[in-house]
Parts: C-alpha cells; sequence; structure tokens
C-alpha cells in the first residue's frame, strides 16, 4: 500500500492498494511493483513475505513515601524480543521461544526529596 491522502475523512481514500500493479515473476521468484504501469517495475521484493515478530515489555514500580512530601522510586523494566522468518503462528512455540530469549532487564531508582526553604 502507498499513502495517497493521510488526512481524508474516507479511510479508503487514504491508501493506493497496489492492486494490478504488484505482480509476481516465478522466473526471478520475486514480487514486482509497476507503479507507473508501464511494463517496468519500479521495484521488486523476494522471498518469503510472511515473518513471526515476537515482543513482551513489562514494569513493576515500587513507590515508598519515606517522609511527607518525599518519596523512593524502584522501577524494573523488562524485555523480550523475538523475530523468525518463516515461521506460522502457533501460540504455545511462540510464547516458549519468546521466553527463551535473552531479556533486557533495567533497574532504575529515584528520589524525590521536598526542600523545606
Amino acid at each position: 500500500m502507498k499513502v495517497d491522502d493521510p488526512y481524508a475523512r474516507d479511510y479508503d481514500k487514504r491508501f493506493d492498494k497496489f492492486g494490478n500493479h504488484i505482480s509476481y515473476n516465478n522466473g526471478s521468484g520475486e514480487y514486482e511493483v509497476d507503479r507507473n504501469l508501464d511494463g517496468i517495475a519500479e521495484y521488486s521484493f523476494s522471498g518469503y513475505v510472511d515473518f513471526n515478530y515476537k515482543q513482551c515489555r513489562s514494569n513493576l514500580v515500587l513507590r515508598w513515601e519515606y517522609k511527607t512530601g518525599s518519596a523512593l522510586f524502584l522501577v524494573w523494566s523488562q524485555g523480550f524480543t523475538d523475530y523468525e522468518e518463516f515461521q506460522p503462528f502457533g501460540m504455545n512455540r511462540d510464547i516458549r521461544t519468546l521466553f527463551n530469549t535473552d531479556g533486557d532487564n533495567v533497574l532504575m531508582i529515584k528520589v524525590s526529596h521536598m526542600l523545606n526553604i
């Protein structure tokens, strides 16, 4: 799809759905896009166009008010990302592979203290 008019009131008029502009070339195994329909492809892409991208992000925030107007925040952020080419959707397998990847862990501490001036 190509964006024609991103602000059009009618959602269907915002995009140009390639329709007859795209074709598959069996010889090269590529999809070819001929935007101006002159018979010459402006660009092409090959391979299996499906992929499987998974991501899980979570945050835990602990807040402790140790004095009136002053607080200590402890934040733990964790994220997992997994990408596989040529994989169809499979809930159990996808969850298992996502959580078997190395995750990113971030620990942050913030202290706020009210100054009595």
